[in-house]
């Protein structure tokens, strides 16, 4: 999941932040989880687009980084 992440920190889709979160979950925190490290760089995200919580109905479901003309992740 991290080479996926560091990918769309290179494309403009999660922010450099974003991507260093899930890095530190995944290492520090001891997690071989995708689907956590994923959760991470979500919450990162959101917590950057100005949410103190991660919706994750608004996620369920859904592939995180479908092709869009938007560049940036955002919840249905």
């Amino acid at each position: 999941m991290l080479p996926e992440l560091r990918l769309r920190q290179s494309l403009g889709q999660i922010r450099p932040i974003d991507y260093l979160f899930a890095e530190f979950v995944a290492e520090r925190g001891g997690v071989s989880s995708d689907l956590m490290v994923l959760t991470a760089s979500l919450l990162s995200l959101s917590n950057g687009q100005g949410d103190v919580c991660l919706e994750l109905e608004d996620w369920a479901g859904r592939e995180a980084f479908a092709a869009s003309e938007d560049p940036f992740l955002s919840p249905r």
